[in-house]
């Protein structure tokens, strides 16, 4: 005569071990989820300081256009390459000035009317903002 052992009441070893196993795939997933949020947060926050320093000093070079004169706005007058420190430790910031030609306001030639300002910002993770403006002699 044969026994028929019926043990309805628990979870086999081998599930167990099953349920282990997707459990843990399914955290390792998650965790790595959290970690990109985590970095791209950072990111995102270096990228907005970045911003902030370039639009701030393209800013300023404007009201120095608008307060000193068209020919205050060169190279000559501000730090061109600037390694910032305190809360912005970390952060390079670049300027660059120079007259361009009326035709197509890119190829550089002296005495047009039309500066070029470039600000750029390079953040501490390697990431670049760079802004751009166009300053004329008319209006001053």
């Amino acid at each position: 005569m044969r026994r028929h052992f019926s043990n309805n009441r628990g979870f086999t070893f081998i599930e167990l071990i099953l349920a282990t196993v997707v459990i843990s795939t399914a955290l390792f997933g998650l965790m790595t989820l959290f970690q990109n949020v985590v970095n791209h947060g950072s990111n995102t926050e270096r990228f907005i300081t970045a911003s902030h320093l370039a639009s701030s000093k393209l800013e300023e070079i404007v009201a120095d256009k608008n307060e000193r004169g068209y020919t205050y706005v060169v190279n000559g007058n501000y730090n061109i390459n600037e390694n910032l420190t305190g809360n912005f430790n970390g952060f390079t910031r670049t300027i660059n000035i120079f007259e361009v030609q009326a035709a197509n306001l890119t190829t550089p030639q002296a005495g047009t009317g039309y500066k070029r300002v470039t600000v750029s910002v390079i953040s501490p993770g390697g990431g670049t903002v760079t802004y751009q403006t166009l300053l004329t002699l008319w209006g001053t």
